[in-house]
């Protein structure tokens, strides 16, 4: 087996929640009396950073520890409102993919996102089944090339690759040295990566027997 495991990022290359995140975040800044709307534009720009980071750029001039709470209400509300109206949309054949994928090979997800984000993907979509660990930006605050490490660490991966769709992805595993597969199909650019796929079940081919 060309892997002996598969990392995956969550947004652009699992599932789009764009909409669905702008309406979430839209409502908890009014119920927080806070004038700051967000469009999908500004959104997907921001798409795989760390959450104090975003918060940072959503409110140029101030510091995550000034608007955390507006944030932390934020990703509360997210999670809340991702489980009650479907999540996201997953890409086109992404279940039978980790279907047969998780019979080959141990499946894993790192992404920079909030505590319970990943959870609310498995309940909806019923995809727990096919992942053995997950961790996020949330639960460590540690940022993705650690949180990469980590999963690689604890679970003993010696032939290990990332998948992703942003630039942050692919220089996250430049420094955690884990190859990279670049999901054309999200929302980055990435001009140099070690592998690329045009949509989510090329990856059936990709790590097929040598």
């Amino acid at each position: 087996m060309k892997f002996d495991g598969i990392i995956f990022d969550m947004d652009g290359t699992l599932w789009d929640t764009v909409d669905n995140v702008c309406a979430a975040w839209n409502a908890s800044f009014a119920a927080d009396g806070v004038e700051k709307r967000i469009d999908a534009k500004e959104l997907s720009g921001y798409m795989g950073l760390p959450m104090d980071e975003i918060a940072e750029r959503v409110f140029a001039g101030h510091s995550y520890d000034e608007v955390r709470h507006i944030f932390d209400n934020c990703m509360r509300r997210e999670n809340e409102y991702l489980s009650k109206n479907g999540g996201g949309i997953l890409y086109p054949g992404l279940i039978d993919t980790l279907r047969i994928l998780s019979a080959k090979v141990p499946l894993y997800i790192v992404s920079n996102c909030q505590s319970g984000y990943i959870e609310v993907f498995f309940d909806v979509f019923g995809t727990r089944q096919f992942f053995r660990d997950w961790e996020c930006f949330g639960n460590t605050g540690e940022l993705k090339a650690e949180n990469i490490r980590k999963i690689v660490e604890r679970n003993g991966i010696r032939k290990p690759v990332y998948v992703g769709d942003t630039m942050g992805d692919y220089e996250a595993c430049q420094k955690a040295g884990v190859p990279f597969i670049y999901a054309a199909y999200g929302f980055g650019e990435v001009d140099y990566p070690d592998y690329r796929i045009g949509k989510f079940s090329d990856l059936k081919e990709l790590v097929a027997d040598d």
